[in-house]
């Protein structure tokens, strides 16, 4: 037995921010707290737990998490939310409060967005060998 950790439990905590669920959804690059599920809807994680209409503390019941078709407005829910609570000093925002961007580089969950834009054929592997077959003759 390795040490691999594939039992954990509901209360993902001190191992700090996964980058994929095992459901499929996975960390929005360059965002804090933004998730994209398999659908194609955002969603909010505060402290590893999904923001429902009843805040984090009401349960994770599916049809309660809060869904936004934008990355931008569910990044701003994340700021709404973080900026109310204990831990506001320390929060990382998606926006500084002139309303512009706060863009993180984000290295592995870069890479998962890759390879999730590749698994519903929209990653540039996919369009290149396409384009290399092309041959124009005059």
């Amino acid at each position: 037995k390795k040490g691999k950790t594939s039992g954990k439990s509901s209360s993902a905590g001190a191992g700090g921010p996964k980058d994929k669920d095992k459901d499929g959804s996975f960390r929005v690059p360059g965002y804090r707290g933004v998730w994209l599920n398999t659908a194609g809807k955002h969603f909010v994680k505060i402290k590893g737990v999904r923001l429902t209409n009843k805040g984090v503390e009401g349960g994770e019941k599916a049809e309660d998490v809060l869904l936004f078709d934008a990355v931008d407005d569910a990044a701003r829910k994340h700021d709404e939310f973080v900026s109310k609570s204990s831990d506001a000093k320390a929060a990382d925002l998606n926006f500084r409060p002139d309303g512009s961007r706060i863009v993180y580089e984000d290295s592995t969950a870069a890479a998962a967005a890759g390879r999730g834009l590749e698994m519903l054929g929209g990653g540039a592997s996919s369009v290149v060998p396409a384009l290399s077959v092309i041959n124009i003759k005059d």
